[in-house]
């Protein structure tokens, strides 16, 4: 039976199922009900995983179990689902579905799954059984927001059955069972997307994650026996989840939390607090997957923009990390382990100051272009052949770069203000970095082997790659803070500098409360612009169609060149409209003389200066 098939024949049972299956959770009282530690704010149905478990075996199993390991992954699979199940219904403690899980990620080791990662047998064991515990728990953590599980499941499993399909010694048992999972989850994203009408619960999260653990191992293992290969695929795959299990145990570790304690600190949770909504948030974690599984796919065709796709993945995934990282949910106390005792304290400073890891940053930047720029200049050649040469010579670029970026003043800056002026220092940096790594192979090779196109492209991508770096956290507030749906809507009237400064001053700092959509201003020559990202969108006359038009809640008037009959037809039409007129103004007010300073009564009489000194 073809993916195809497999993949239809999933889907059109999991949209018959889910609804079932809910039908008979509400009425039998399997809901979950909202708790501190929990996203969701009303009772919402359980036992989804029933639907998708019914839906990928009914249609993956159709012909038989496939062969070895399949059946074994199989067979580990519903035990897994059945423990889920279980406390689903019953509630588990952790230690009993921990031992569970281990005895699943057993018999499917036992039954011949391996991920091939060394040569050591007794470890590569170890490994694979430590694989699908932490996989299957890793799907488990990301099912915490709706949508969240069952699309990167989908998205995920679909990778796998492209991996099954395409790769030279694909397998298609693997393709089929993977089609048939993606079927299922899309069928039950139809229910489980926001707003969510039922949820997977632990019987379908641990399914997907162990099911999805022993897919990816075993589709590349069929698929190629390079040991990089073997490693990168799956990782790659399956990248989100186990980044957001990272992010949690970490964080949670640092702050004197135990890991195993569910919260709203997760991957999406973090973004939805930086301005994003819940569907934005979910759709993040979506198109990180599907850029995840293209590189996996692209690795194991043999395609080279895999390591193009990696690349940009590892640097989002690394950026993002370093912002939701610094994302407050703990209510103050985030960090406490680290920050507890002087030592401690003096370790945190150094760890915790952002000035470290922009130089770890670029260390890592600046080596991922050398390398890139080998491999675009050189795309059609044999690797092997120069991959001594850059062995040799990315020790020498590495340092050039770094200590001409801080030579150039690249470092110690503020990048939520990341501006013309810090790009012109990055491209002094690079510039300058360029110019003495040269003289400096030239001194130790006489430039033997060495291509200047490679320097020529690794300083133009080192510059994009360094940019990109610093804007992301210049554009993250912003376009966050837009789709913030608890910010008051505004209309701004005036949309001059001030105005560009007023959309600045509410993105950077929202307790404000305030975003804004869109401008009025007097000026008709500047209608159907933008300033940054907000539209002008009428006259000041406009202001009441304006105001009921995107539901505005206030004015807010930032310019003080504003004719005062203006200021005062404005006003009148607020109150009509029942909105509040505000004023923001940023300009010097001064000159502030500080007070004078009085000796104390007990003070010496003043000596004199000597001559030649002015008394200041």
């Amino acid at each position: 039976m073809a993916a195809g098939s497999a993949f239809l024949l999933a889907l059109a049972a999991s949209l018959a199922a889910t609804p079932l299956v809910r039908l008979v959770a509400l009425r039998r009282g399997f809901v979950a009900r909202p708790t501190s530690d929990r996203w969701h704010r009303r009772p919402t149905a359980l036992l989804g995983g029933i639907a998708v478990f019914a839906a990928t075996v009914s249609a993956a199993a159709r012909d038989g179990w496939p062969p070895a390991p399949f059946p074994a992954i199989g067979a580990g699979a519903v035990l897994v689902f059945l423990v889920g199940l279980a406390d689903d219904l019953l509630k588990l403690r952790p230690t009993t579905k921990l031992a569970w899980q281990i005895a699943a990620a057993s018999l499917a080791v036992w039954g011949g799954a391996s991920l091939g990662w060394t040569s050591s047998l007794t470890l590569d064991t170890l490994l694979t059984i430590f694989w699908f515990i932490g996989v299957t728990n890793a799907f488990n953590l990301v099912d915490n927001m709706d949508g969240a599980c069952a699309g990167v499941g989908t998205i995920a499993a679909a990778a796998v059955a492209a991996i099954g399909l395409l790769a030279p010694g694909g397998s298609a048992t693997g393709a089929i069972w993977a089609a048939a999972l993606a079927g299922a989850l899309a069928g039950f994203l139809v229910f489980n997307f926001h707003p969510a009408r039922i949820f997977l619960g632990d019987s379908g999260s641990l399914f997907i994650g162990f099911l999805l653990a022993g897919l990816t191992s075993a589709v590349a293992t069929g698929a190629t026996s390079s040991r990089l290969s073997l490693v990168a695929a799956p990782v790659l795959v399956l990248a989100v989840p186990i980044f957001d299990t990272t992010l949690v145990t970490l964080a949670r570790r640092l702050s004197g939390r135990r890991a195993s304690v569910g919260g709203t600190d997760h991957t999406a949770h973090r973004l939805v607090r930086l301005g994003l909504s819940e569907v934005r948030a979910v759709m993040v974690l979506y198109l990180l997957t599907s850029l995840a599984g293209a590189a996996a796919v692209a690795l194991l065709s043999r395609s080279p923009a895999w390591e193009l796709l990696a690349l940009v993945l590892v640097l989002t995934l690394g950026l993002l990390g370093l912002v939701l990282i610094n994302v407050r949910v703990y209510g103050g106390e985030d960090y406490s382990v680290v920050l507890g005792g002087p030592t401690r304290q003096q370790l945190a400073s150094f760890l915790l100051r952002r000035h470290v890891f922009e130089v770890l940053l670029d260390f890592a930047l600046i080596a991922a272009a050398y390398y890139l720029s080998y491999r675009l200049r050189f795309e059609a050649a044999p690797w092997p052949v120069f991959f001594p040469t850059f062995l040799q010579s990315l020790p020498i670029v590495i340092a050039c770069h770094v200590l001409a970026l801080l030579v150039a003043g690249a470092y110690g800056r503020i990048w939520r203000y990341f501006g013309l002026t810090d790009l012109v220092s990055l491209a002094k940096g690079v510039a300058l970095g360029s110019a003495s790594s040269i003289l400096v192979l030239v001194y130790l090779y006489r430039f033997q082997n060495l291509s200047r196109g490679v320097l020529l492209i690794n300083a133009v991508l080192l510059f994009t790659l360094l940019s990109l770096s610093r804007t992301v956290f210049r554009v993250l507030p912003g376009i966050s803070g837009r789709d913030d749906a608890s910010l008051r809507r505004a209309v701004g009237y005036g949309a001059g500098d001030a105005g560009e400064m007023l959309v600045r001053e509410l993105e950077n700092n929202r307790r404000y409360g305030y975003r804004l959509m869109a401008f009025v201003d007097d000026d008709v020559k500047k209608a159907g612009r933008r300033i940054r990202g907000v539209p002008m969108v009428g006259a000041g006359a406009n202001l009441a169609d304006v105001i009921g038009r995107y539901g505005a809640e206030a004015v807010i008037v930032s310019s003080d060149l504003i004719h005062p009959d203006r200021l005062a037809a404005a006003a009148s039409t607020c109150r009509d409209a029942g909105v509040d007129l505000l004023h923001f103004r940023l300009k010097l007010e001064g000159p502030l003389t500080p007070p004078p300073v009085r000796p104390p009564a007990s003070a010496a009489k003043a000596v004199p200066p000597p001559d030649g000194v002015v008394a200041g």
